[in-house]
């Protein structure tokens, strides 16, 4: 990807999928292809604006890629831009509430498995575990959805 390789500032879209009744959250393991990250456990779906698209159509894109969950903009809730300098990016950071009866259908190349997490064990996971990889703004919108 030129927007990496050259160091070059973009826009990302995040989304954070949360069963808000059973207080889980869906994970992804990225796959072992991905130029960042590889094999790391997260509990976003995202990625790269394309050019000229706006950052709730970029999540709804990524998200579906991703997982394989459609969703209409009106069901992605804004939690904030966070600006990486590390990663040279400025992300638009939503969540989306869903059933972890949730039909799910990854795409291998972007995701090598999933798994619905109790909210507790996620953040215990981003904070603690090496295998895990917190982006900042996962352990924000999931501290805030503790009851």
């Amino acid at each position: 990807d030129v927007m990496i390789r050259d160091g070059l500032w973009c826009r990302v879209a995040s989304v954070v999928v949360i069963d808000t009744d059973k207080q889980m959250v869906l994970c992804q393991k990225r796959s072992e292809s991905k130029d960042q990250r590889p094999g790391s456990w997260v509990v976003e779906f995202g990625g790269k604006a394309d050019p000229d698209e706006d950052c709730l159509a970029t999540a709804q894109r990524e998200l579906f890629e991703e997982s394989g969950i459609e969703c209409s903009p009106d069901e992605l809730i804004f939690s904030g831009i966070e600006r990486s300098t590390e990663r040279r990016q400025f992300a638009y950071c939503y969540s989306l509430n869903r059933s972890t009866t949730t039909q799910l259908s990854p795409d291998p190349v972007e995701v090598s498995d999933t798994q619905w997490l109790p909210l507790q064990s996620a953040i215990k996971n981003l904070e603690e575990d090496p295998a895990w990889y917190s982006y900042g703004n996962d352990l924000k919108i999931l501290k805030s959805l503790i009851n």
